[in-house]
């Protein structure tokens, strides 16, 4: 008989996807898949392979002391499923550390639909990764030890509320990569790193009472929405086509080298349902409304705001690269020995808006 995650697993090899070995975890009392726990997955895992993680709401560690040191692709549910059982794939820290701690080894990784419950730390150089669908629900913390290249985040929802979402903790630190079409409900920053020169994008501030960046050098931010609080914080950075509802002049801080154009300040994005001072919520709705000043005002000619640019943003951040069972159902109560259970699946492509 296949389980729900049995089905799952035969749905993500049909969907043209191809990856190295996939192992599938489940930490479910229910059981259903190769591994029932993400430490047992990994250890049998080497560089290059897939661990496909159920989503059930229950924590999945890796238990080990040592830092996350393979090059894996981590594939979830994402952080707003629309499902029958909405459930989430979590990732929780380790003993020792309380947090999921990478070193460089970890270098290519991408992590797909994953709620991390816990700090994700760079402990070493890393690069080449991807968090996309993911949503952060404490800090993302780079060391002085560390630090990242060619690292993106795209539709991730950092849900901080009013402290810090990204720190780089010394001013030592190479730091490129790109934030798009993200959620932030506190600031990103920069530790005056002037090794650093991050890409921010189409993204959504939240914050109520924080400005988004603090000492953060060398940036490009464009095309965003600022709700809750004019940006501020940067030095010798770029600002371009941004919309903030409160009022500020643009670029902000003109004598710390920052410059811009195409900004507009003290207008309402007029968003379909976000209250004024509040932060991120999973009922809320980023699209812009019709006579919204954002629509087809960005850069690149697309809208201002999460939605826009080539990747757009899902509000259910679920992964694009699988198919979602939204709901399924057991026709036969009963069934006799050696018998047939019939079951109703109902299953859809990801929601990408």
């Amino acid at each position: 008989m296949k389980t729900l995650f049995s089905i799952l697993f035969t749905l993500f090899l049909m969907s043209n996807v191809s990856f190295a070995t996939v192992r599938t975890v489940s930490n479910s009392p229910a059981g259903g898949a190769q591994f029932s726990n993400l430490e047992a997955a990994y250890t049998a895992a080497v560089s290059g392979d897939t661990l496909l993680i159920e989503n059930t709401d229950i924590m999945y560690n890796l238990t080990e002391c040592a830092a996350y040191n393979k090059s894996l692709t981590f594939i979830g549910i994402g952080f707003n499923p629309s499902k029958q059982t909405p459930k989430r794939t979590k990732i929780g820290a380790g003993p020792c550390t309380g947090l999921f701690n990478m070193n460089s080894s970890a270098s290519g990784s991408k992590f797909y639909g994953i709620e991390f419950e816990t700090m994700v730390r760079a402990e070493q150089f890393i690069n080449n990764m991807v968090f996309e669908d993911c949503k952060f629900n404490s800090t993302f913390n780079i060391q002085c030890g560390g630090g990242f290249a060619a690292v993106t985040f795209r539709n991730c929802v950092f849900d901080l509320n009013n402290i810090a979402d990204v720190v780089m903790n010394c001013n030592t630190i190479n730091m490129t990569g790109t934030f798009s079409n993200c959620v932030f409900d506190g600031y990103i920053d920069g530790a005056n790193s002037p090794l650093a020169t991050m890409t921010i994008e189409h993204c959504l501030f939240l914050s109520t009472n924080q400005v988004p960046f603090n000492n953060l050098l060398y940036a490009t931010i464009k095309n965003n929405i600022f709700m809750n609080v004019f940006p501020g914080g940067t030095t010798n950075s770029t600002y371009e086509n941004n919309i903030c509802r409160v009022a500020g002049t643009f670029p902000p801080l003109p004598g710390q080298g920052n410059t811009g154009s195409g900004n507009i300040s003290n207008t309402n994005p007029l968003l379909v349902n976000c209250p004024i001072s509040t932060n991120y919520g999973a009922s809320q709705d980023y699209h812009l409304q019709a006579g919204s000043p954002a629509i087809g005002t960005a850069s690149d000619l697309t809208d201002i705001g999460i939605h826009g640019g080539t990747s757009g943003f899902s509000e259910q951040g679920e992964v694009l690269i699988n198919p979602i069972i939204r709901s399924m159902s057991i026709v036969n109560s009963t069934v006799a020995s050696n018998g047939t259970l019939n079951v109703q699946l109902h299953a859809t492509k990801p929601d990408n808006d």
